[in-house]
């Protein structure tokens, strides 16, 4: 080998000698904090007016403070956009993270009697809630929205909040990113069913669908919510799926 191992003996260095030892390689960050702490502190005094106006600044999207969370409508027509061997891909990397996640949660609460009559032990809670960025740029990272949202909702965290930009061309990737959080969250995504075909199912009952997606949005007459419509072509009642998504 060309290179030698160096060897210091820290006994022998003087206070500045180990503190220059021990220091790492770091970037001064003091000109991006400076140009950062103005957007802070207007985000702080003005809310979503804020990120409204600098979303337009820096993403150059066309968005408003009243536009800025996801309606339920895109939610809803969020499935359409997605070709089916991309949901499978999905599905399967959901199920594989949910499965090491949940394989890492630790007891939710033990004791050991340390003394006779004298416990100690401890008691584990999530946190309230997490925001979950997804960055958008070239692509769309349904890997970011899985990784950092089935390991919350492994642990039962209550609110769980995704933040993803828009581009200059329209709105965020809802299909990549919501339905990522479906799949791990394992809840199916609601929808109305139209055409000349009538699903004369009984109530609460699965079926499976042969249809397409169509731009149609209307209102779900009991929950009164905005949901897509799929072309109904043909159907079959089935028994419940053990997972949702097969």
């Amino acid at each position: 080998m060309s290179d030698a191992i160096r060897l210091h003996d820290l006994s022998t260095l003087s206070a500045a000698g180990r503190h220059a030892l021990l220091a790492r390689t770091e970037a001064d960050l003091g000109p991006f904090l400076d140009a950062v702490r103005p957007i802070v502190a207007a985000v702080k005094a003005e809310g979503d007016e804020a990120v409204a106006r600098f979303t337009r600044d820096f993403d150059k999207a066309t968005v408003s403070a009243d536009s800025l969370p996801v309606s339920q409508a895109a939610l809803d027509a969020a499935p359409g956009l997605l070709e089916p061997g991309v949901m499978a891909a999905i599905d399967f990397a959901a199920d594989s993270i949910r499965r090491f996640h949940e394989a890492q949660l630790p007891e939710e609460m033990w004791w050991k009697e340390v003394r006779p009559g004298v416990f100690a032990g401890d008691r584990i809670r999530p946190i309230r809630s997490v925001a979950c960025y997804v960055p958008r740029g070239k692509g769309a990272f349904p890997s970011v929205a899985m990784m950092t949202t089935i390991p919350a909702l492994a642990a039962k965290v209550p609110t769980i909040v995704i933040i993803t930009p828009p581009g200059p061309d329209g709105p965020p990737m809802l299909a990549r990113i919501v339905l990522t959080c479906c799949a791990a969250d394992g809840r199916p995504i609601k929808v109305g069913l139209a055409g000349a075909t009538t699903v004369d199912a009984a109530p609460n009952a699965w079926v499976q669908v042969d249809g397409v997606y169509t731009s149609q949005v209307g209102k779900d007459p009991v929950n009164k919510v905005d949901v897509a419509y799929v072309e109904v072509k043909s159907w079959q009642q089935i028994t419940e799926p053990k997972q949702p998504y097969d």
